[in-house]
């Protein structure tokens, strides 16, 4: 609903950026999460090491948060010579890096999600997270006369931020350690994932 409604409203230029940007901040999601998103729900789901559960989950989040750190810091560097090369604004460039890094960390909750069986609090989540996104667009849009693409990617970004917390409040229990182990178990399904993303 959202999307024809913005479709409609923000006209086919400035949707046509949205689009642009939401690509490209697609493509940049992979190297925050580097597989981390799949190889975790592998092993979560498997009652094989369903007493390692909270230890994979932990170091799931520290690996990816570290990738993102690490990942934002490079992009800082070449940061010019992105600029350049893929003819982009600096504002654009920056709301990528962080609609990015929000779309991934999603990515990664939405899975966490599925692998600790909780489908039916994924749905109302999701719903949680839809609505806000529209709500945020039509009270930017008609309220407050913004028509610029990126109070679209900052509604988007709302409803992804808010799916991201309430998803890290349902999980927050199964935070324990970080484990070297499990990061090796991880790494070891994950080199086939890194290789093909």
């Amino acid at each position: 609903i959202l999307t024809v409604i913005a479709g409609r409203t923000l006209g086919p230029e400035a949707f046509g950026q949205y689009n642009s940007l939401l690509s490209f901040a697609t493509a940049l999601s992979i190297f925050f999460l580097l597989g981390n998103e799949v190889s975790s729900v592998r092993y979560l789901a498997d009652k094989q090491y369903e007493n390692k559960r909270e230890e994979i989950f932990t170091t799931t989040i520290t690996i990816v948060l570290f990738q993102s750190a690490l990942f934002s810091l490079l992009y800082y560097i070449f940061f010019d010579f992105i600029k350049v090369k893929f003819a982009l604004s600096s504002d654009l460039l920056l709301a990528a890096i962080i609609f990015s890094f929000l779309l991934a960390i999603k990515s990664l909750f939405d899975g966490f999600l599925r692998a600790f069986h909780l489908i039916k609090k994924q749905s109302f989540i999701r719903i949680i997270d839809a609505l806000l996104a529209l709500f945020s667009f039509l009270f930017f849009y008609y309220f407050l006369n913004k028509t610029e693409y990126y109070f679209y990617i900052i509604a988007v970004s709302l409803g992804l931020l808010s799916f991201s917390a309430l998803s890290l409040y349902l999980l927050f229990g199964n935070i324990k350690k970080f484990s070297f182990e499990a990061m090796k178990l991880l790494f070891r399904y994950n080199k086939y994932l890194i290789i093909g993303t």
